[in-house]
């Protein structure tokens, strides 16, 4: 199927005037029969009318340009371009100008930009071969003219031009077969020429869906039906226009109406069928294929649609048969493209490579396979050769819209959002009508912390799609990432009333009732979820995090490992090439603990090893590199590897001995915290440098009398709750403003604004060591050092309490799991406090808690 797409009209575009579009009509119509006079009056008869648009300098520079005025044509283009830039049209005639005028590097831009609007535009794939020829890059320029044919097989200019191309080449039997096609396409020409007819409504009106002008499109288009309200060219025009406008229902009963006036017509069938598929109408976009194929279209189009059809359908093993039969009866690259891509959905990785193979051996550089390669490659955790795949299919076809989406995927598996985010964009402005597209992109701007966007790239998904579930679900997922947790809920109640049994929904609630600590409700979701899909990784992973809140650590624990099947975590694991370690004897073994969540769950995490470091011969130990000197320090028999985390593991291969199992660090309470009586009471398990504590002993003896405590107030990441679990300087008031306490500052990120405004408001000094929040091991001495910490549910709690000393936890109505979601004792740290708000958002309570808690204190 090809993609033939021009740019989408923008939404606040009113109706074209009718009028103007009639003119513009009689200009074209005199221009293509060479009366260049009477096509300039008519344009600037709009003109005279105070009706301006971007359309009639467009036209004013194809009658300059046909009267051989380059550099006029040039001027009305650029004006036109002025006017309204997303018109691909208006970039490919500026394109062919400078072409004209042998400023081929500035054509060549011209061109990528119309092609960044259209991808299916066979004349501007075909001229840019043409400017990359004359550069003296023939490889390109033959890419270039095969992507023409794609879209345009009949194209006999591109025929002719890839026959010079592979002549150029030394590829002279090539040539001589393109040259042999060329003929007859030309003959055609000929017969058709001397045929021809007077440029009609219609005619015109699919010039201008061609070149992006959907407005003169579309009235010239209605004029047509207006005229003969049984022609069935309007209608499909009318059809055409309304799927590039988004607007697929319409489009649908559009054709519908034409397969009813030509019911012999197997093109209007098979138009029919991708605009129902590409509706979710996947059983009616069957029975259309089925009776394009039964007027007379077999070809591989038709077949490779009706295939996706039906797996849609779940018809998954007649969609095979089908392609496998037509891949027996001598498969051509689409066939081959195609059966790669069931054979994956289906999960036979194997027989998707062998089809995928076979497709690139008929063109290397085909990016639809290239693209399956790609998702192939991902599937089995090999990442760089997603992305090397990725990489040769936008090259070979930077409109190919697939292989931006999957270059996006490979780059979220290794963590690289940032890089993600452009490459979702790219799939999204190709192929607007992409779901999975437009879903990617919002996780990924998620991801990279920019939640505001992520709100905009599913307002437009959604105005294009309205009411889809899963663009829904990731809209309530951004209201639940701002902090909104009890509208994210309505919003998923809402949802579900339409799809009561959607398993990722219902798990998706199940995690918003755990935020809201209606533990009981969320483990009853997660079971539900689970009996319609076992599967179901997220179900799995609220279940256990809300049995883990609950304290139920054994079940909990069994349930938090899916965390590892999650497809937006997949970078996290899987990443070294040594078994799992399923329990067994450690004895004499070595096994690699690699990191995993934040800084302060590797702290939480390793209070573990010293249990592992009792059962296995070896331990080694990867961490984040802050973490480096202190985990060195007080795991003196692991062997510590301070790092960030990449695909690069290559010392991890050169170990010796080389590892006999991994696991992540997360994993290690599944085998160590079954029940509560396993966490041991200690006085903490890292070590602070004792030169560095003596150094901070001092300089906060410097700081006069009162006791020194150490203060964090923000804590998390959007999605995980900062909105919750963050206090604002009028909050942290009666706090800040004891006399017999020194704050210390222990929050990361740039607080000077904050601290100032802490002095303003209540006359004191805050110290703020940077030094400190940079470098860990530095931290660690402090923390040591301080009378006690105040924060927030953050990463300084799990430092204060391994290293035993007094902490008293600000915690929200419903915090993180590991805090529990009662009592005020945390079992991972003896020595840590848990304050928690009676109600959602009330800090005042807490900060008086604090406030007792610090009287009862000695001293």
């Amino acid at each position: 199927m090809s993609d033939k797409r021009v740019a989408p009209q923008k939404a606040n575009r009113q109706p074209f005037p009718a009028g103007v579009a009639a003119a513009l009509f009689r200009a074209e119509r005199a221009l293509d029969r060479g009366d260049v006079a009477c096509a300039e009056g008519e344009a600037r008869s709009i003109l005279s009318g105070d009706a301006a648009c971007a359309e009639v300098d467009y036209l004013l520079g194809e009658i300059a340009r046909q009267r051989g005025e380059p550099i006029v044509a040039e001027k009305n283009y650029r004006a036109a371009l002025r006017r309204d830039s997303e018109i691909a049209g208006f970039h490919h005639a500026l394109a062919n100008v400078l072409q004209d005028q042998g400023r081929l590097e500035e054509a060549v831009h011209a061109y990528r930009r119309a092609l960044r609007l259209a991808p299916g535009l066979a004349e501007a794939w075909n001229d840019l071969g043409t400017a990359y020829f004359k550069s003296g890059q023939q490889a390109r320029a033959a890419d270039c003219y095969r992507k023409a044919l794609a879209l345009a097989p009949g194209h006999a200019i591109a025929l002719s031009n890839l026959g010079a191309t592979l002549r150029a080449a030394g590829d002279v039997r090539g040539a001589f077969r393109v040259y042999r096609a060329e003929l007859w396409q030309r003959l055609r020409v000929w017969v058709r020429f001397n045929r021809r007819r007077p440029l009609s409504r219609t005619d015109a009106a699919r010039r201008w869906l061609a070149r992006g002008s959907l407005g003169v499109s579309h009235a010239l288009a209605q004029a047509a039906r207006d005229e003969q309200p049984s022609d069935v060219h309007a209608l499909e025009l009318l059809a055409d226009i309304a799927q590039h406008q988004g607007e697929l229902a319409r489009a649908v009963a559009l054709l519908e109406q034409s397969v009813q006036l030509a019911r012999r017509r197997p093109d209007l069938w098979f138009r029919l069928g991708i605009a129902q598929y590409r509706s979710g109408h996947h059983s009616a976009a069957v029975a259309a294929l089925r009776n394009a194929q039964k007027t007379g279209d077999r070809s591989t189009p038709v077949t490779v649609l009706l295939a996706h059809a039906l797996a849609a359908s779940g018809e998954a093993e007649q969609a095979l048969r089908q392609l496998e039969r037509a891949a027996a009866e001598g498969g051509d690259l689409e066939t081959w493209t195609a059966l790669g891509r069931l054979r994956l959905q289906g999960g036979d990785r194997q027989g998707a490579e062998q089809a995928l193979d076979c497709a690139v051996s008929l063109q290397a550089t085909h990016a639809p396979a290239l693209a399956q390669l790609a998702r192939l490659r991902i599937g089995q955790q090999r990442f760089d050769e997603a992305l090397s795949f990725c990489q040769q299919a936008v090259e070979a076809d930077p409109s190919c819209a697939e292989a931006h989406y999957w270059r996006g995927r490979a780059l979220a598996c290794i963590g690289q959002w940032a890089a993600a985010v452009e490459s979702f964009e790219e799939a999204v402005a190709l192929d607007p009508q992409s779901v999975v597209s437009a879903r990617w992109h919002a996780i990924a701007l998620r991801a990279a912390a920019r939640l505001d966007e992520s709100f905009g790239v599913l307002r437009s998904a959604l105005a294009r799609h309205p009411g889809n579930f899963e663009l829904e679900s990731e809209w309530v997922m951004s209201i639940y990432e701002s902090g909104d947790v009890a509208r994210a809920r309505d919003g998923l109640e809402k949802l579900l009333a339409g799809k009561p049994d959607h398993p990722r929904g219902i798990a998706a609630m199940s995690g918003l009732l755990n935020a809201e600590g209606r533990l009981e409700e969320a483990e009853t979701y997660a079971r539900r979820a689970l009996s319609l899909e076992p599967g179901q990784a997220m179900a799995h992973q609220n279940l256990g995090l809300a049995l883990l809140k609950g304290g139920t650590y054994g079940e909990g624990w069994d349930h938090f490992e899916w965390r590892t099947q999650s497809e937006e975590l997949v970078s996290v694991y899987r990443r070294f090439p040594f078994p799992e370690w399923d329990g067994s004897d450690l004895t004499g073994k070595t096994i690699l603990v690699y990191a995993e969540q934040g800084l302060g769950d590797e702290i939480m995490f390793a209070s573990c090893l010293p249990e592992l470091e009792r059962v296995a011969g070896r331990v080694v130990l990867e961490c984040e590199p802050r973490l480096g000197p202190l985990f060195a320090r007080s795991f003196p028999r692991c062997r510590v590897f301070a790092r960030e985390r990449t695909e690069a593991n290559a010392w991890a291969r050169s170990l010796e001995p080389s590892p006999d199992f991994q696991i992540p660090i997360g994993s290690l309470p599944r085998r160590f915290r079954r029940q509560r009586e396993d966490f041991p009471r200690h006085q903490g398990y890292l070590k602070a440098d004792a030169g560095k504590l003596e150094r901070w002993r001092s300089r906060l003896a410097s700081l006069g009398n009162g006791r020194k405590l150490g203060l964090a107030w923000r804590g998390g990441l959007l999605k995980t709750g900062k909105m919750r679990r963050s206090l604002g300087s009028a909050e942290l008031g009666p706090l800040l403003k004891r006399k017999d306490a020194v704050f210390v500052s222990l929050q990361y990120g740039d607080v000077r604004d904050e601290i100032a405004g802490f002095e303003r408001a209540y006359g004191i000094q805050v110290l703020h060591a940077q030094e400190a929040i940079d470098d860990y091991d530095e931290c660690a001495a402090l923390v040591c050092a301080l009378d006690g910490v105040v924060s927030v549910c953050t990463a300084v709690v799990h430092l204060t309490g391994a290293l035993g000393r007094p902490c008293l936890v600000m915690a929200p109505y419903s915090p993180e799991w590991r805090y529990g979601m009662s009592g005020d004792a945390m079992p991972w740290y003896p020595s840590v406090r848990v304050l928690r708000q009676r109600a959602p958002g009330e800090w005042a309570p807490v900060i008086a808690d604090v406030l007792a808690a610090l009287d009862a204190l000695p001293g």
